[in-house]
Order: structure tokens, then C-alpha cells, then sequence
């Protein structure tokens, strides 16, 4: 699971591009107290079976009971790829993909005493934080081959800040396509 101080670091966007990177599908589900244990089985079922992976974003705010629920199956899954064996999860007799990943996203409830204590025995915990942009822009720089990497980091981190400043005050601009997440 992911959790963060800040709402908006891009815990969704680090797994996507973790998935790509590895070359793996994912499917991302937001997690509402409207959700019910057959959609969780349901998804949990497909991803399990064909070695995807899975993000439930915003976790926690699901019911107490759908958490104890979807832990237990995750147990059974897990004990079944351990074992190399089939798993039953709500009555299904599967044979987990070992590819199979499932993640949880959490907001600010993350380190709540909440949150079910079977469910943090599965969880291991991971921290997104905000990347430092001119250490990463002058990485990149660097690694291509740029002899003035600092001097152009600094310059392109500069222009950055200054398009989202600018952008900033327009109206209506705070889940907007551009936006640069600085």
C-alpha cells in the first residue's frame, strides 16, 4: 500500500509507470464505501487469473468489513501462489498467475488504528514522496550526454515553475490536464 501526507504526489501515476516499466497490464479501481464483496471477489478473481495487476485506490475508504473480507482473500491467493497450488476465493477454485500484483492505495487514514490488523500483515507499507525535479531533470540531461546539465536543469526546472504559476490563476485550474504536479 502507498500512503502520503499529501493528497496529490502521483501514487497512482508511480504505479502505472511501475506496471509499464515492467511490462505488466493494470487495472485501477477507486475505492468508494459503495463497493460490495462481489465486485472486490469479482476483480480479485480476473486479476489473480491472468497475472495483472491491480490498484485499489483510496482503500480505505472502503467499510471495515469489505477490508477484512478482501483481506482474507488476498491470504487465499497469496498461500495458493506460495504453494503453487489452487486458491479459493468466494468459492472459486483458482490457480493464481504468479505475475499477479495487487496494490492499495490510502489517503489520510493510512496509519489509523482502523485499519484491520489482518489486512496490515499483508500490506507492506510504501511511501511516495514529491521527486526532487532538478536532481531528476539533471539526471536525465546528464545521462544523454549534456556537458552544461546543471545549468540547463536549472533553467528547465525554472520554466516549469514558472508555466504552472502562471497557469495556477486561471479559473477552474485545479484538476487540470496540465497540471505539473511541482
Amino acid at each position: 500500500g502507498a500512503s502520503s501526507l499529501s493528497p496529490c504526489v502521483g501514487k497512482t501515476e508511480s504505479f502505472k509507470q511501475m506496471a509499464f516499466a515492467s511490462g505488466q497490464s493494470i487495472y485501477i479501481w477507486n475505492t468508494t464505501s459503495h463497493v460490495t464483496r462481489e465486485t472486490i471477489s469479482k476483480r480479485l478473481l480476473g486479476l489473480c487469473q491472468t497475472g495483472a495487476w491491480g490498484l485499489f485506490e483510496n482503500f480505505d475508504a472502503s467499510p471495515l468489513e469489505l477490508m477484512c473480507y478482501t483481506a482474507c482473500l488476498i491470504h487465499s491467493v497469496m498461500s495458493a501462489i506460495k504453494g503453487c497450488r489452487q486458491g479459493h476465493v468466494d468459492g472459486v477454485s483458482v490457480t493464481p498467475n504468479a505475475r499477479f500484483g495487487l496494490f492499495a492505495s490510502f489517503g489520510s487514514r493510512a496509519s489509523s488504528p482502523e485499519l484491520p490488523h489482518d489486512l496490515r500483515v499483508l500490506i507492506r507499507p510504501v511511501s511516495v514522496v514529491v521527486p526532487d525535479l532538478r536532481a531528476v531533470t539533471q539526471l536525465l540531461l546528464m545521462s544523454r550526454g549534456f556537458v552544461q546539465f546543471r545549468t540547463l536543469s536549472s533553467q528547465i526546472c525554472m520554466h516549469f515553475q514558472l508555466c504552472k504559476n502562471i497557469m495556477t490563476s486561471i479559473e477552474n485550474s485545479h484538476e487540470a490536464w496540465w497540471n505539473l504536479r511541482m
